[in-house]
């Protein structure tokens, strides 16, 4: 998985670089970001063929029946929601809501949400999720919400 944390305070996303599958990690290097056609950015986890669906539907094409479980941050216009994809029943139900509140999700981020709390910056709570989440790396990037740009 991963570790993606948005932070109210620091008005920032920060995400780690990791592809893992079991316990063997694939790339250090991945953009666990996307740039969608309304210009929003998407942060997600899940598998990569799930995000892709995923990218596909937001940008206006159909649900893939064959998507699983996957979790995002979405940055639109300097506001931020979290989202989620899961089965419920025979239906995919998609869900998106905005966020008021800091929130982490990958299986680093609630390690994520606890540095956060310890007064450290978005990046440092990235940083020390890798130290103790298998799934989740120190190669960090971080996004100011109010511009959507790399900082």
């Amino acid at each position: 998985m991963t570790a993606i944390l948005y932070s109210d305070k620091h008005k920032q996303i920060a995400c780690d670089a990791l592809t893992s599958e079991g316990k063997f990690a694939l790339s250090q290097n991945t953009q666990k970001w996307k740039r969608l056609n309304d210009g929003s950015l998407i942060f997600s986890t899940g598998q990569t063929v799930d995000i892709h669906d995923l990218l596909t539907h937001l940008n206006g094409g159909e649900l893939s029946p064959h998507i699983n479980n996957v979790q995002f941050i979405r940055l639109y216009e300097g506001e931020v929601y979290y989202g989620d994809i899961h089965q419920r029943d025979d239906s995919k139900i998609v869900r998106e809501e905005p966020l008021e509140f800091s929130h982490g999700i990958g299986t680093g981020g609630v390690l994520a949400m606890v540095a956060l709390s310890c007064d450290k910056s978005p990046k440092e709570a990235i940083k020390i999720a890798s130290q103790h989440d298998l799934h989740t790396n120190d190669n960090v990037t971080v996004f100011c919400t109010k511009s959507g740009e790399r900082i």
